[in-house]
């Protein structure tokens, strides 16, 4: 009696083996998966308009410097003037510069 336990046992052991050995192959289609994942790209949110703000919104100060920038014209009214704006500062000292040779003796 206790032979056919172990035997009934052995093969339900084996048949589970054998439905966990079987790929069940399930598509998701993007809709599904963007459903399912809604709460993580919420989340993701806050980071990314953290980014663009303090990020990459700054960076058309980058684009003053090479402008002959006028706050009344605005970023994108100013007239472009390339690398002028730093051959004028390179070749021209600032005045603080002469001020502390002077001061410095």
């Amino acid at each position: 009696m206790a032979f056919l336990k172990t035997q009934n046992v052995n093969q339900e052991y084996s048949q589970s083996t054998n439905l966990l050995s079987q790929k069940q192959t399930t598509t998701i289609t993007n809709r599904q998966r963007l459903k399912r994942d809604r709460w993580l790209y919420l989340l993701l949110i806050p980071g990314i308009l953290y980014f663009l703000i303090f990020k990459y919104a700054p960076m058309w100060g980058v684009v003053i410097a090479f402008q002959d920038f006028s706050p009344f014209k605005g970023v994108l009214g100013s007239e472009w003037v390339g690398f002028e704006n730093f051959i004028n500062f390179f070749q021209n000292p600032p005045i603080f510069l002469d001020y502390y040779e002077i001061h410095s003796f």
